[in-house]
């Protein structure tokens, strides 16, 4: 029988000062910085980004492990590499966890059923091991993909508490972008557009592709073209909105730009940058 168990993952003492009035008894406490850190809650979850990390005496230990296969000799904030570990390294560890982290790159369906097969396979002889978070990274999957994935980490991985972190699965769509047109410059069919949004500033870490809406204001002349590219308002070279082609579009200075799905990251990580301000956030019921 399944069971619901709610924690917070970690990555630093101001960060856990942040939770610590959210946290509820039974709740789990988890550490994901590479590097253990010192704290006075005994039988925190710390993850160690290699197995010969300096942990605290009164945390349960935790390996960092990350999905994806590593160049020799590559060192990576995500943890040891689950190719590279064995039964043995992990008992010789006195390891009681592992927490799985992903890096940058996306996780389709079928990564994720060769990863949860390859970790049934590597613990199945370590009783020690008894908590395994497997990350987030959801997003791309579908509800019934999710339900599925889950089936099979309790099949192949049975008798461990298991750990998600759902992430979008939480917010869902529930985050809005809302920007202005400044400016439209039209070169044949395409349109350049700048606007009031700034991908370093208020997108930095929106992963995904964009979706864009446009809402006519009705302020200045529209411009007619069948592709739009819309840059961000920072002149940095990196900084585009999104680039929307095979279409047909009405763009004019004053015109709303609505970016929909704006994740939970982007909103943390929001702020100023060569003289744009960070947006203004408002919650709404």
């Amino acid at each position: 029988m399944a069971h619901t168990h709610m924690g917070f993952d970690v990555s630093n003492q101001t960060e856990l000062e942040q939770v610590r009035p959210f946290v509820k008894s039974g709740d789990t406490l988890w550490s994901s910085s590479p590097v253990p850190w010192n704290t006075e809650i005994p039988g925190m979850l710390m993850d160690g980004g290699h197995l010969g990390a300096p942990w605290p005496e009164k945390a349960t230990r935790s390996l960092r492990v990350c999905f994806h296969e590593k160049k020799a000799g590559f060192v990576s904030r995500f943890g040891v590499d689950l190719s590279e570990l064995t039964p043995a390294m992990l008992s010789s560890a006195k390891l009681s966890a592992l927490h799985f982290h992903q890096g940058q790159e996306p996780f389709n369906r079928e990564g994720w059923i060769k990863a949860v097969e390859h970790i049934g396979d590597l613990v199945r002889s370590v009783p020690e091991i008894s908590q395994i978070n497997l990350g987030g990274g959801f997003a791309n999957l579908t509800s019934d993909e999710l339900g599925c994935l889950i089936e099979l980490a309790r099949k192949k991985i049975p008798d461990r508490l298991l750990y998600f972190e759902p992430g979008r699965w939480i917010c869902g769509e529930a985050g809005k972008l809302l920007g202005r047109v400044t400016d439209c410059a039209l070169f044949g069919q395409k349109a350049v557009v700048t606007s009031t949004l700034s991908r370093d500033c208020h997108l930095r870490w929106q992963r995904r592709r964009f979706e864009i809406n446009l809402h006519p204001m009705k302020e200045s002349e529209a411009t007619s073209c069948t592709e739009l590219l819309i840059g961000g308002a920072t002149c940095h070279e990196g900084d585009s909105i999104g680039h929307l082609v095979d279409g047909r579009w009405s763009v004019a200075r004053g015109d709303l730009i609505v970016v929909n799905g704006v994740s939970g990251y982007s909103l943390s990580w929001n702020h100023g940058f060569n003289g744009i301000t960070a947006a203004e956030v408002q919650f709404i019921e």
